[in-house]
C-alpha cells in the first residue's frame, strides 16, 4: 500500500508542476483508486477485458487490478514488491486530468498519459530530468532502432468510443496505439523545431476557451502548423532519426 500510495502522490504532485493540462484540486476532493482482484470483479467494476486498470470519468474513480501490479511474494504469501506501478501511473493521470477527457483529442490523452509513465521514478518521485523518449516500453520492447507507428490518420481521428472498442478487440496489438500517440506526444514536447508557431501551454488555453469541436480541431491544426499528416510525419520521422530512432508507418492498421 505505501507504494502505491507513494507513486499515486509523485504522480499528482508531479502533474501540478509540469506544463501539461491539470486542474485545481478541488477544496477536500479526494482521489479515490480501488484495488481490485481478479478480471471477473474488475469487469463487472466498469474495467476493460485484457486492461490492467481503468479511470471511469463517471465516477470519478480509478480501478486497478492487483495483479496487473506483477507481485513478488514472501515465503509466508506477503507481497514483497509490487513491479509494474506504471499502471498507476497511467491511470492516475487520467484521473487528475479529468476535465481535459472531453476536450483534448483522444492521441493526446493517451500519449500525456503513457509519457507520465515513463519518467523514470526514484524513491516516490518523478524524476522529469532523466526522461528519454526510449523509456517507454513500447519502445524498450523494440528489437532495434525503428517503430512501425499507425498512420496519423488514423491515430489522430479516433475518438474515445473507437479507441476504447479497438483495444477490447485486441488488447496486445492496440499496444501500438499507444505507443504511437507517446512518440506523438514526445515529439510535441521536446523534439519540435523551436520557431513551431503555437506553443503547448498556448494549444491548452485555446482549447479549455474553444466553443465547440470544429473550434478544437482547428487549434490542434495550428499547433503543428496546418501540415497535412503525411508532413507532420515526415517532420516526427526526421527528428527521431536525429536520435538515431527510425520510424516508418503501417499503411492501413486496423481492426
Amino acid at each position: 500500500m505505501c507504494q502505491i500510495l507513494q507513486v499515486c502522490e509523485a504522480t499528482y504532485a508531479s502533474l501540478r508542476v509540469i506544463p501539461l493540462p491539470s486542474v485545481a484540486q478541488r477544496e477536500n476532493e479526494l482521489h479515490v483508486v480501488k484495488l481490485v482482484r481478479g478480471e471477473n470483479r474488475f469487469i463487472n467494476k466498469g474495467g476493460i477485458a485484457g486492461a490492467g486498470g481503468a479511470y471511469l470519468p463517471d465516477h470519478r474513480h480509478t480501478i486497478i487490478r492487483m495483479n496487473q501490479l506483477l507481485p513478488t511474494f514472501k515465503e509466508d504469501g506477503r507481497i514483497a514488491r509490487l513491479y509494474n506501478l506504471d499502471l498507476v501511473v497511467h491511470e492516475i493521470t487520467h484521473q487528475v486530468q479529468h476535465d481535459w477527457l472531453e476536450i483534448l483529442p483522444t492521441w493526446m490523452i493517451e500519449g500525456m498519459a503513457v509519457y507520465v509513465e515513463s519518467v523514470p521514478y526514484h524513491n516516490g518521485t518523478l524524476v522529469f530530468e532523466e526522461m528519454n523518449f526510449r523509456a517507454a516500453k513500447g519502445i524498450q520492447r523494440c528489437t532495434q532502432n525503428r517503430f512501425q507507428i499507425v498512420e496519423l490518420d488514423t491515430l489522430m481521428s479516433m475518438d474515445r468510443d473507437t479507441w476504447n472498442e479497438s483495444f477490447e478487440k485486441n488488447p496486445s496489438s492496440h499496444n501500438r496505439y499507444y505507443t504511437s500517440a507517446y512518440l506523438l506526444t514526445y515529439y510535441l514536447l521536446h523534439l519540435r523545431e523551436p520557431e513551431a508557431t503555437m506553443r503547448v501551454d498556448e494549444y491548452f488555453t485555446v482549447m479549455d476557451r474553444a466553443n465547440d469541436q470544429s473550434e478544437r480541431s482547428a487549434a490542434t491544426r495550428e499547433l503543428f502548423a496546418n501540415k497535412s499528416h503525411t508532413e507532420l510525419f515526415q517532420d516526427m520521422k526526421v527528428a527521431y532519426a536525429k536520435q538515431g530512432f527510425h520510424l516508418e508507418t503501417i499503411e492501413g492498421y486496423h481492426f
